[in-house]
């Protein structure tokens, strides 16, 4: 995520999108695992973090800026992860 990790209004949104989660039946820990990288807008900590997500093999990857997603960081890294 392209914000810091202690940011309370950066924390809003994963709380949300984990609730929904919830409310649809997934359960970090569960029956879904969360990796949750935070760059803090630093390009090579989104392209090493890139690096690392795609080499654990997910079957998705959600991400909330351009930098991490298609246009820098995982985009350059898995072709043929959805996105």
């Amino acid at each position: 995520m392209g914000t810091h990790e202690s940011d309370p209004a950066a924390q809003q949104p994963m709380m949300e999108f984990r609730s929904t989660l919830a409310t649809l039946g997934w359960v970090d820990g569960r029956n879904i695992s969360l990796e949750i990288r935070w760059y803090g807008g630093e390009s090579t900590r989104a392209n090493e973090y890139a690096r690392v997500l795609v080499a654990l093999a997910p079957d998705v990857i959600v991400v909330t800026s351009t930098m991490g997603g298609a246009n820098g960081g995982i985009g350059t890294h898995g072709e043929f992860l959805p996105i």
